[in-house]
Formats: structure tokens, sequence, C-alpha cells
């Protein structure tokens, strides 16, 4: 079964634990794994199939044979790579220490000395070994770099909640955290043989053993803040210069698209009336975000997408005609954003595509009593004209909102 990498995992820290002397020869007896269910830490014989590991256990520490050859037992819980590591410290250690007092309870003639328990935080190698050794994971590849990065634990785990919109986060659920999260190892070691001194003269004193349990202080890991981007508020600086107020928000969909509006402003009109800047428009766009997004920022690095919008304008500027109308333009963008610090980007964006415009001239405004007047020239026809090429050019500088990711705290557990 594949949660055995656990056991073989494990093994390691029993060997470093208890070392070999000269009279005595350790071996392994049996490497049992004993499941909780979620959240808990008391044995049920019912749960998966400790019932099958507990028979086993049966057979050796019922045996009275068994029992006076027996030298000690080691028990190594886990807990699964998801929640708070604090918390599943604990669990770990509480699962331990229920496993302990199982054996002391079921089979009275052990010594409580003989028994020794450890605890490992998160498993995140067993969830490693359970993803490549299963042909139907999603995301197989992706899933895999993201648990073998070396960031907080706590980031991995948001990560790996965006793969897919959160399919994969439901696979891993529902088919490898119950083998990591319940997983507790049992190890037994007897007393195999007594190796006799090469040609004894005298019979040697016996040797009393002093096993010294290792508690190694726990590492404490504080959380990583992972900062989300809610949402984007842009400017276009080449239409500011120009005095072409405008302003672009943008949303990020999942880990990989992003929407976004764009509001074009500008109402400028000379007091001599012989200067019009004027322009309402409005644009969207959809964009798709491109390379591996499991170690980049949201909304950050190459995109590509489609815009379109529609907006009117008057323009005219000192003693030459004026022209005004209605436009709408489509086509296909490609854009980057620059990370320059954690809430600011700079954004280099090209459109191509289509653009028509329906309009008229008129002669420069004339100033009345009654007000200012534009004539209309001769012919008075609406023109049209249709262009298809650069349609849209930006470098915009960009405003992050981001916020905190949080995480569970009480209600439900890990």
């Amino acid at each position: 079964m594949r949660f055995f990498l656990l056991i073989f995992m494990l093994s390691a820290i029993t060997n470093d634990a208890f070392s070999q002397d000269k009279y005595l020869v350790r071996d392994t007896v049996s490497k049992d794994v004993i499941f909780f269910r979620f959240d808990k830490s008391n044995v049920d014989n019912e749960y998966l199939s400790n019932q099958a590991t507990i028979n086993k256990l049966d057979s050796l520490l019922l045996d009275d044979n068994f029992i006076s050859s027996m030298d000690s037992i080691v028990i190594v819980a886990t807990s699964s790579p998801e929640g708070p590591v604090r918390y599943n410290r604990e669990l770990s250690k509480k699962r331990a220490e229920s496993v302990r007092q199982y054996l002391l309870t079921r089979y009275i003639k052990l010594k409580g000395e003989t028994i020794f328990t450890y605890s490992i935080d998160e498993n995140w190698t067993g969830l490693k070994e359970l993803i490549e050794n299963d042909p139907k994971a999603p995301y197989k590849e992706r899933l895999i770099k993201i648990v073998s990065t070396d960031v907080n634990p706590a980031t991995k785990e948001w990560r790996l909640k965006q793969v897919g919109g959160g399919e994969a986060w439901k696979y891993i659920k529902i088919n490898y955290l119950k083998y990591l999260r319940v997983g507790a190892t049992s190890v037994i070691f007897y007393k195999k043989t007594l190796i006799p001194e090469p040609e004894p003269i005298v019979e040697p004193e016996p040797v009393v053993e002093e096993v010294v349990e290792v508690v190694e202080e726990p590492v404490v890991v504080e959380p990583e803040e992972v900062y989300i981007p809610l949402a984007a508020l842009k400017t276009n600086v080449l239409f500011d210069l120009a005095t072409v107020l405008n302003i672009e928000a943008e949303v990020p969909i999942g880990d990989r698209y992003s929407i976004s509006g764009e509001w074009m402003f500008p109402w400028w009109q000379k007091e001599k009336s012989d200067w019009t800047l004027q322009m309402l428009s409005a644009h969207g766009a959809a964009k798709y975000w491109f390379g591996d997004r499991t170690d980049m920022e949201l909304l950050t690095g190459w995109s590509a997408g489609l815009y379109g919008g529609w907006g009117k304008y008057d323009l005219q500027f000192f003693e030459k005609d004026g022209v005004q109308g209605d436009f709408f333009n489509i086509g296909v963008q490609g854009a980057y954003a620059q990370r320059i610090t954690r809430n600011i980007r700079i954004e280099y964006l090209l459109g191509i595509g289509f653009l028509r415009s329906d309009y008229q001239k008129y002669e420069k405004i004339r100033k009345t009593e009654f007000g200012d007047i534009k004539v209309v020239n001769y012919p008075w026809e609406e023109r049209r004209r249709s262009l298809f090429g650069p349609t849209n050019a930006k470098i915009s500088f960009v405003w992050l909102f981001d916020y905190k990711s949080k995480r569970k705290k009480g209600g439900e557990k890990w």
C-alpha cells in the first residue's frame, strides 16, 4: 500500500534513536500502521485496516516468549499537510500518546518505560509519493512542483488549493489525506542474540543499558503572509500626458484569467472657444496570463486577450476645423506587467484590431452673445472611416489592492 513510504521514512528515526552496542543486536520485527479518523486521536478498531494491524500486534504482544525477549517499542505519529502547523503538531503528539496508552491497556505485560513516542508535524514527503504513484492524479506535474518547493507549509497549502480552481485540492482530500493525517507507525525492536566476545577469558559483567529518550525542541515556523490581489486600479500614462484623463479597473479570476473596464473622460474647452478636447469612451477586455503561475504573482507577467469599446468625441484645435462623431473598436492585445513593489506594477500593452468612426467636420467655433456656434461643413453629410491596425497602446501605472489570506482558527478542525 502507498502509505508504507511513511514507515520506511520513520525507520531512520528509530535507527538513530537506538544505537547498537557490541552485545545487543536490535532488529525490526513489525512495522504497522494505525489510522485515525478525521480530527481524532482515539484508536478505532473499525477504521480502515486497523483491525488487521491489531490482530498482528496481538500475535506478538500476547506471546509470553516474545515479551521476554522484546527490547522496546517506538511509536511515530504524523498529520496531513493541511491547516495550521501548530495545530497539526499538537494533534500528532496526541495520536502518538493515544497509541502508547492503547498498547499499555491492551497488553498488560508491557512496561511503560519501554515505549517511546515521536511526532512529525506534517507529512509532505508522503503526499508527494502518493501523487507520483497515482496515474489518475489531476495536474500531476504542477502538484509535484508545488509540494517540492522549499516554502512555508501555509503557502504550499494555499497554492495547492488554487490549482484547477479547487479541483485538484478536492481530489487530494478524497484520495490522499486519509493516508497521511491519520497515520501512526509502531516499530518494535527486540533482542535477537548475544554476541560473545572473541576468546572470552572472563564472563563479562551484565551490561546495563540506559535508553535515553531524545526530545527535540520543535522548530516554530511562523506562517508566511500570503497577499492575494483583489483588484487593480490603472491609468494610461500616455493618455494622461495628453490630458486625456482615464481610469481602468481589473479583477483577477482564478490564477490565469482577468477582466477589466476602462473609462476615458477628458472634457476640456478653452475660454476663447478655439480649442476643444472632449471625449467619453468605455472599453472592456478579457485576458489570459501565460507561464507557470505556481510561483508567479497574480496580474504579473505576460498576457494576451480581447478588447473592445465605444465612445464619442469632439476635437478642434486653434484655427483648424473641428471634427465630432462616435466610434467603436475591437481587437486582440498583448501585454507585459512588470513588478515594481508588492502593490505597484508598470504594464506595457499594444492592441491590434478594427476601428470604425462616423463623424462630421465643422468650422471653428464662433462665439456669439447667445453662445458658441458650430457650423457643420457643407455638404451636411456624415462620413465614415475604417481602420485595421494598431488601435490601442498603453504604458499604465498599476496599483494593486490586496488582502492577506485568512487561515481557519477554531471552528472547523484540520
